[in-house]
């Protein structure tokens, strides 16, 4: 993959959540769910993406995604879940 390829990749996924009015500033994330967003953003494969995070992350990814009922069609970030998970009032 090019460099700018790669930018824009990265690009998207920050535009994916200004789209929604949200800032990345103000989206709560751990690394964890960054370097899967960041996985998912540049395309790799599944098996890709579960080496780089390990197997914790992925079993908390899938938690987090399901726990919103995420549907896999959908272009969704695990930040972003958590980020509306968040917002939600207890």
């Amino acid at each position: 993959m090019e460099r700018k390829e790669v930018v824009a990749k990265l690009k998207g996924l920050r535009e994916e959540f200004e789209k929604d009015g949200i800032s990345i500033l103000d989206v709560p994330t751990t690394m964890a769910l960054a370097l899967s967003d960041v996985c998912e953003a540049l395309g790799l494969s599944q098996e890709e993406h579960d080496e780089i995070v390990g197997e914790e992350v992925v079993q908390a990814v899938e938690e987090w995604k399901s726990a919103r009922m995420w549907q896999p069609a959908e272009r969704e970030t695990a930040t972003h879940a958590v980020a509306e998970l968040a917002a939600v009032p207890a």
